[in-house]
């Protein structure tokens, strides 16, 4: 199973988050709320927006040299006993091959791991990516798929907080 960690509009709000996958928890209350929700390794419509974020990874990594400072997020798939945990990682850098971050969630199914741990990864394990800007969340595609699959009024909240298409227009 693709394990994707959800949690409240609170830490969502806070920055280049995930709302119902993974998103930077601060504080308890923020990680209280933190919920899974489950998608098969053969999920057409998970895997299709896992494809087009990946497809369109340059333009994260784009923001991200241009506004290095500005809260940036990727999401990542960290291999499990059964299978792989999608987490949102922050605190992104990038030299050659080697990316680092620490997570922005408490993991599921990750031993050893917590809220803020460093990890390391490749491009081959990012599943998703997401950045704040003009009061909206750019990226997120895998999010636009999990707001389905939450309670109605806080998928509508979420849903608010996306930009209208995950990559910025020229006129953005």
């Amino acid at each position: 199973m693709r394990a994707l960690i959800c949690v409240g509009l609170a830490a969502l709000a806070l920055g280049a988050c995930e709302p119902a996958q993974t998103a930077p928890s601060q504080g308890q209350d923020a990680a209280a709320e933190d919920k899974v929700v489950n998608f098969g390794e053969d999920d057409a419509e998970m895997n299709a927006a896992i494809a087009a974020a990946r497809k369109t990874l340059p333009v994260f990594w784009k923001h991200l040299q241009a506004k290095p400072d500005e809260a940036s997020s990727l999401k990542v798939g960290l291999a499990t006993s059964n299978g792989h945990e999608h987490i949102w990682v922050s605190d992104i850098e990038a030299k050659g091959d080697k990316i680092t971050g620490r997570l922005a969630n408490d993991p599921d199914n990750l031993p050893g791991l917590k809220l803020g741990s460093p990890v390391s990864f490749t491009e081959s394990q990012i599943s998703d990516w997401a950045y704040a800007k003009n009061g909206k969340l750019y990226g997120h595609y895998t999010t636009r798929v999990v707001v389905k699959h939450i309670d109605p009024a806080e998928a509508a909240q979420v849903r608010a907080m996306l930009s209208e298409n995950p990559v910025e227009s020229d006129a953005s």
